[in-house]
């Protein structure tokens, strides 16, 4: 196939062969781009993960508001104004980064 520069046909066949070998991988009896459903269920699968870090990190924000206080993150985002304060800054980075999920796995389906 290097030689002819033929990618498609039983010369395309050879190289998937090749390459899923070499990769340790077990060669797919269709095209990934036809069969979406793997790639779907990954999707799928990483937006339920992300939905709940996202609830998680909802709660922390919550439960550390200076009128409740019942959790902290540690040394967080310090405030310039109250020094004392430690603001849930990875608890807000979390919860916005699972917001986006949702459109980002759409994309993939």
């Amino acid at each position: 196939a290097a030689d002819t520069g033929e990618t498609g046909g039983a010369a395309g066949t050879r190289i998937a062969a090749q390459y899923a070998r070499e990769l340790g991988l077990a060669e797919p009896g269709l095209p990934w781009h036809t069969l979406r459903t793997p790639v779907a269920d990954l999707a799928a699968g990483l937006a339920f993960t992300a939905g709940a870090l996202g609830k998680l990190a909802a709660d922390v924000l919550v439960l550390s508001r200076t009128e409740i206080g019942e959790v902290a993150e540690g040394t967080g985002g310090g405030s310039s104004a109250m020094p004392h304060k430690a603001n849930p800054a990875r608890a807000v980075l979390i919860a916005s980064a699972a917001r986006q999920v949702p459109a980002l796995a759409a994309v993939l389906l």
